[in-house]
């Protein structure tokens, strides 16, 4: 798995400098003792006592507070690249003790390209209170993003005292692709229209390239589909019955089974969402199949509307694109056999010429990779 700046910034490096705290402590403590025990004045015992004390209040304020915290994190919705990534990671202390300070480590993981890279935050919670501190960071590329919790450490506010917690809070927010025009829009878009669709015989629709029927207007009907001429001849007003289209022979396929980098991985992704798009602004409905790692099963979704290929886009981006002996393609062909007779036209979004062939058996293939987007 590849990890990025994976060092935690401005902070001291955990056990190590608890470490150097504690040497020199101890060496505080050695040379207040010999004062005192070199000293006949009565006085000398005063810096022994007070270090003392200041040791024990540290103690206790490390280890009796934090027993009943609870965390979440949470995010402010999707963000686009390069735009300020915005997490809320939320302290509650049940606790009657305040907590002088808890430093939690962040794991930001990037579920798509398999990028990581962690994340500290140091807070305090007062007793019986709530604390939540914005988290502010940037995502290079497209990606479902997880903010989850490692640890939290617990210490007094010297950080001499302390201990860890482990929890199971998590939240995610998705880095949207960016829409790139496609350098072979032309060749691909050419040979597809929007006659090509069939319409159910029983189910009515808003398809105003298929009449279903004629019928006296109703209350709640669209004045788009009053039938004026018509209405005009029989005196009365009469709407269209439009067509319910049951299905396109489109299939756009998302290849996550090659990986040459997070960048191509975020290049595929701008291509494929940038067809879908493009597809339906010319009134070209179509369906969108990836294979889900998660749930091993590809996935086929019809898309009508831009809203429809963004919510097909947030479940994609959920499933890490990674070298696999198994192609999407034959992902497609081995686990949607009730699909396969469906489409007569695919576009393959992938640089990877694997099983293409076998494809070409159910219908018509274009190809688009990562180097064919301006």
């Amino acid at each position: 798995m590849k990890k990025y700046n994976n060092r935690m910034r401005g902070l001291p490096h955990g056990m190590n400098a608890a470490g150097r705290k504690a040497v020199s402590l101890t060496s505080v403590f050695i040379l207040l003792a010999f004062v005192f025990l070199f000293t006949t004045a009565y006085y000398a015992a005063v810096p022994l006592i007070c270090f003392a004390v200041l040791l024990a209040v540290s103690a206790a304020s490390g280890f009796l507070p934090g027993r009943r915290l609870e965390y979440t994190v949470e995010s402010e919705g999707r963000s686009e690249k390069e735009k300020p990534l915005v997490f809320f990671v939320t302290v509650k202390n049940s606790g009657v003790l305040p907590v002088f300070s808890v430093s939690i480590t962040v794991v930001l993981r990037n579920k798509f390209t398999e990028e990581e890279r962690r994340e500290r935050i140091i807070t305090t919670v007062g007793p019986r209170a709530k604390k939540t501190v914005k988290m502010m960071t940037e995502e290079k590329h497209c990606g479902c993003v997880e903010a989850s919790i490692e640890e939290a450490y617990i210490s007094d506010p010297l950080g001499i005292f302390g201990r860890k917690r482990t929890s199971t809070a998590c939240g995610s927010t998705d880095i949207l692709p960016s829409e790139r025009a496609a350098a072979a829009d032309s060749r691909i878009f050419s040979s597809f229209n929007s006659e090509s669709f069939k319409y159910s015989k029983c189910r009515k629709g808003n398809d105003p390239g298929e009449i279903q029927g004629i019928r006296d207007y109703r209350i709640g009907d669209s004045p788009k589909t009053i039938h004026w001429k018509l209405s005009g001849k029989m005196d009365d007003i009469m709407v269209r019955e439009l067509g319910y289209p049951v299905e396109n022979d489109i299939l756009l396929i998302f290849d996550n089974a090659q990986s040459e980098g997070a960048e191509t991985s975020d290049k595929k992704m701008s291509v494929f969402v940038s067809v879908a798009l493009e597809l339906l602004r010319r009134g070209i409905p179509h369906s969108m199949g990836w294979y889900d790692r998660d749930e091993n099963y590809f996935f086929i979704m019809d898309v009508n509307t831009e809203e429809q290929v963004w919510n097909v886009i947030s479940r994609i981006l959920r499933s890490a694109v990674k070298n696999d002996n198994v192609s999407a393609i034959a992902r497609f062909i081995d686990n949607t056999e009730e699909y396969q007779r469906d489409y007569s036209q695919y576009i393959y979004v992938s640089d990877d010429n694997r099983d293409i062939e076998r494809l070409m058996e159910y219908g018509k293939v274009s190809t688009l990779g990562t180097e064919e987007i301006s």
